[in-house]
């Protein structure tokens, strides 16, 4: 825990995902790299050195990456998210509340998005893949009946949309692409039962917030 940021007496919540595995040398990619992957959960964590090219990266998890957090081990870099509905030409930092960020191929050629690799390219901007960096990143596919990667269009209604899941989610992360606002992550150890309203932002430092303006 990094007990410097965890007020004395205060609550903490965590979010954790287990590999089920020790970090093995892959080759499937243009660039190799160390892959710790758990293919029933749909998630792998991937660590390489930033290359000043792009290319791509073998991820482990025998299905295509959906949902992407990456990240500099080395630097003070922002955390940049791949979607799969935003594609190769955006993307989105966990860190800011800004909009999507768009340039042609900015996550590498689509072909090298499949079963066995992600894509991942260069530049000032590109964050995922800083040359010479030690990068890491936390890599996710859907499984049916445990977890889903998706988008949706809102409808500015109280009531608003229904977004089908396929199971009862005990984790949600949302963002608007499209214009600037927070990241937004509700959970079902702090709202056993619905709604879901305790609201915490990751690209704030801030408290829990909870309100019925955050109902989920």
């Amino acid at each position: 825990a990094e007990t410097a940021n965890v007020a004395p007496a205060g609550d903490s919540v965590a979010w954790c995902w287990n590999t089920d595995s020790t970090a093995v040398a892959n080759n499937d990619g243009a660039i190799p790299t160390q892959v710790a992957a758990n293919t029933d959960a749909g998630f792998s964590i991937i660590t390489f050195t930033g290359t000043p090219a792009a290319g791509s990266l073998g991820h482990g998890l025998n299905k295509e990456v959906e949902f992407v957090i990456a990240k500099s081990r080395d630097a003070n870099r922002v955390y940049q998210v791949y979607h799969k509905d935003l594609g190769v030409d955006k993307w989105l930092i966990l860190n800011l509340n800004n909009s999507e960020d768009t340039a042609s191929n900015f996550w590498g050629d689509a072909a090298n998005w499949n079963a066995t690799t992600c894509g991942c390219n260069t530049g000032t901007t590109a964050h995922h893949n800083w040359a010479g960096d030690e990068m890491v990143w936390y890599a996710w596919t859907s499984v049916p009946g445990y977890s889903a990667f998706g988008s949706y269009t809102g409808n500015s209604d109280p009531d608003g949309p229904f977004i089908y899941t396929g199971f009862r989610p005990a984790f949600v992360l949302y963002k608007c692409s499209t214009t600037t606002g927070n990241w937004s992550i509700r959970d079902s150890t702090r709202n056993p039962v619905n709604p879901a309203n305790a609201a915490l932002f990751p690209n704030q430092s801030r408290d829990e917030l909870v309100n019925s303006g955050n109902d989920v």
